[in-house]
C-alpha cells in the first residue's frame, strides 16, 4: 500500500475531529456493547445448560427403552449388571449413578402432596447432581440409622408441616399392580430454589426397590457424567452400540431438555437480531460521516481530477479513508467489550436491578447474577460484521464521486 495515500487518508478524516469522533463513538460503542452483550448471553446460557445438567439428567441418560417419555414405573432394566460394569470401566465416563423414579403420595399427620420419589445410592450420586451441596437442615444419608431415611425439598417440608426426624407415609402403586406403603423419616431438606424442592423426595435404592416391589437389582436408568462435555455424542453412540441388543435407550441432556434448547436459541436468535441492528446504525453513521466529508470536498476533487488524478484513485481513497475509520472504532470497541467482560467476569453481573420478579427457566429458578467470560469469536464476528458494513457503506460516497465531473466540480465554493 501506497504509504503516501495512507498519511493523506488519515489525515483527510482528521479535518472535521468533531465528526470523526462521534463516527467512531458510535461503532466503538455499538461494538463494544455486542461484544459483551454476546459473552453475557454465552455464559446464562450456561447457567441453563448447567441447572438441566447438574439438577435433572446428568450428560447423559441411560434408561429403559420408553421410560423417559411417560416415566412408566413399568418399564425398567431388569439386569443392569452389564451396563453398570461397562460405565465403570469406560475411560469417558467420569461418574455415573442409578435410579429408580417413581409417582405417588407423601403423607404426614398434616398434609399430603403427589411428588415423585428418587431412588438413589447417595455415595453415588453425589457425584452426577448438586443435591447433596443444597442441604439446609439435616443430612444428605450421612451416618447409620434403624429406620428408612427420605430427603425433601424445603418446599414439601413447609407443605406437610414436618421437620427432621418427623414421620412420613409413602404411597404408590407397584409394577406388580400391589400397593406400595412404607414409613420413612425425615432426615434432610435441601433447598434449590425450584420446582424440585416441591415435589421431589430422595429415599435409598433399595428402600425405592421395596416401594415400587421391582423385582432382583432393577433399576429404571443410569445418570452418567462424561469426563469431557464435547465428548458427550461420542459416548453415546458408544453406549447405543455396545448395548443395541438390549431395551435400553442412552439420550442426551440436549435430547431430553429439548425446550430448553429451543429457548436458547431464541435467545442467540433475538441477539443477532440487536447485532444487526446496532451494526446498521453504526454502518450509516460511517455513511454519512464519509459522504459529508467528500460533498465538503467536491472542488478539491475537481482539482485533482483536473491535474489528472482517475476516479477509481479517488474512490480507492474514500475506500481507505472509510476502512480507516472503521479500524479505528473496531479497535476501541474491542477494548471496550472485553475491558467491561473482564470486569463483570470478577464482580458479576446482576439482572436483579431490571425486575422485582424471580426469574425462572423450565421451573427452576435462574440465579440472577452470571460471570461472562471473553470468547474471541465474538471479537472476530463483530470485527468482521463492522469491516464488510463499511466497505458497503462506502458504497454511497463511492457512487457521488463516480458522478462528478471535473468542470462542475471546480465551480463549487
Amino acid at each position: 500500500m501506497n504509504s503516501f495515500l495512507l498519511k493523506l487518508c488519515w489525515k483527510n478524516l482528521w479535518r472535521n475531529k468533531r465528526r470523526t469522533i462521534l463516527a467512531v463513538n458510535a461503532i466503538a460503542i455499538g461494538g463494544g456493547w455486542l461484544i459483551w452483550a454476546s459473552n453475557y448471553i454465552d455464559a446464562l446460557n450456561r447457567q441453563f445448560i448447567e441447572n438441566a445438567i447438574r439438577y435433572m439428567n446428568g450428560h447423559l441418560t441411560v434408561a429403559a427403552e420408553g421410560f423417559n417419555e411417560y416415566k412408566d414405573a413399568g418399564k425398567f432394566i431388569a439386569d443392569p449388571t452389564s451396563i453398570e460394569d461397562w460405565l465403570r470401566q469406560n475411560p469417558k465416563v467420569r461418574a455415573y449413578s442409578p435410579k429408580i423414579l417413581a409417582q405417588g403420595l407423601l403423607s404426614s399427620a398434616r398434609g399430603s402432596s403427589n411428588i415423585f420419589y428418587m431412588g438413589i445410592r447417595p455415595e453415588m450420586d453425589k457425584h452426577t447432581t448438586e443435591f447433596h451441596s443444597r442441604i439446609v437442615e439435616g443430612t444428605y444419608f450421612e451416618g447409620e440409622t434403624n429406620h428408612k431415611p427420605i430427603v425433601i425439598g424445603i418446599g414439601l417440608k413447609e407443605r406437610l408441616n414436618v421437620r427432621v426426624g418427623s414421620k412420613l407415609v409413602a404411597l404408590t402403586q407397584g409394577v406388580d399392580g400391589s400397593i406400595g406403603n412404607e414409613l420413612f423419616y425425615v432426615q434432610g431438606v435441601f433447598n434449590t430454589e425450584s420446582e424440585a424442592d416441591k415435589s421431589l423426595a430422595f429415599i435409598r435404592l433399595e428402600d425405592a426397590r421395596a416401594l415400587l416391589s421391582l423385582p432382583g437389582n432393577a433399576i429404571h436408568q443410569f445418570s452418567v457424567m462424561a469426563k469431557d462435555e464435547t465428548k458427550i455424542q461420542a459416548l453415546q453412540a458408544e453406549t447405543k452400540t455396545a448395548f443395541a441388543s438390549h431395551s435400553i435407550e442412552a439420550l442426551s441432556w440436549m435430547d431430553l431438555q429439548r425446550h430448553l434448547m429451543a429457548s436458547i436459541e431464541v435467545y442467540n436468535a433475538a441477539n443477532k437480531i440487536f447485532m444487526f441492528i446496532i451494526l446498521f446504525i453504526a454502518s450509516v453513521g460511517i455513511a454519512n460521516s464519509i459522504l459529508m466529508s467528500i460533498m465538503e470536498r467536491t472542488r478539491e476533487f475537481g482539482v485533482m481530477m483536473a491535474i489528472g488524478t482517475t476516479k477509481a484513485e479517488m474512490v480507492r481513497m474514500v475506500l481507505l479513508e472509510t476502512l480507516l475509520l472503521a479500524a479505528v472504532g473496531v479497535v476501541v470497541g474491542n477494548l471496550l467489550g472485553i475491558g467491561i467482560t473482564y470486569y463483570f467476569q470478577q464482580t458479576g453481573f446482576d439482572l436483579a436491578w431490571l425486575t422485582a420478579k424471580e426469574i425462572r427457566m423450565n421451573g427452576a429458578l435462574i440465579n440472577t447474577v452470571s460471570y461472562p467470560a471473553v470468547h474471541w469469536i465474538h471479537n472476530v464476528i463483530v470485527t468482521t460484521a463492522v469491516m464488510v458494513l463499511s466497505v458497503l457503506a462506502a458504497l454511497l460516497p463511492i457512487q457521488h464521486i463516480t458522478k462528478l465531473k471535473a468542470t462542475a466540480a471546480l465551480k463549487t465554493n
